[in-house]
């Protein structure tokens, strides 16, 4: 089992987004592009962790 913290890259919004739907959370890909955007411009950290690969 490997675990991974990185953080919030482009691809992640729509797969973050799906995981969470799939669960019954109402979390939508723009809230994660909004994030994001924030942490381009240096205004927030958002880390991704990741199981053996994917989105955990």
């Amino acid at each position: 089992m490997t675990v991974h913290i990185r953080l919030l890259n482009e691809s992640d919004p729509v797969i973050i987004s799906k995981a969470f739907q799939e669960q019954g959370w109402g979390r939508y890909a723009e809230q994660y592009i909004h994030y994001l955007a924030e942490q381009q411009n240096g205004d927030r950290v958002t880390l991704v962790a990741e199981l053996n690969g994917e989105f955990a």
